[in-house]
């Protein structure tokens, strides 16, 4: 299956989630698309100025979510509603 390209680092492939961050330490995160139980958007004072979010994608196994961090703020909900459809439908808004 051809990758889908996400703004940034950021690639769905086929039933994965692929996410590169870091600058002087790369991290990979992939993570299947279907373990995806939640969203979380947060963001800092400073990265709110900046129009950027950090997506949170929460799954049943483990305590903690995965961040993707330095998300356009106008694109995030967009790009949650892509890599795992069905979760935040009932809070966007239809066309």
């Amino acid at each position: 299956m051809e990758p889908y390209a996400l703004p940034g680092h950021r690639r769905l492939v086929g039933r994965h989630l692929l996410v590169r961050s870091g600058t002087f330490a790369r991290d990979t995160l992939v993570l299947e698309r279907d373990a995806i139980a939640a969203w979380a958007f947060t963001s800092s004072p400073f990265a709110r100025r900046a129009g950027l979010v950090t997506v949170t994608a929460a799954v049943a196994a483990g305590e903690h979510g995965y961040r993707i961090p330095d998300l356009a703020a106008r694109t995030a909900p967009a790009f949650a509603a892509t890599t795992a459809p069905g979760i935040l439908d009932e809070f966007l808004r239809g066309s």
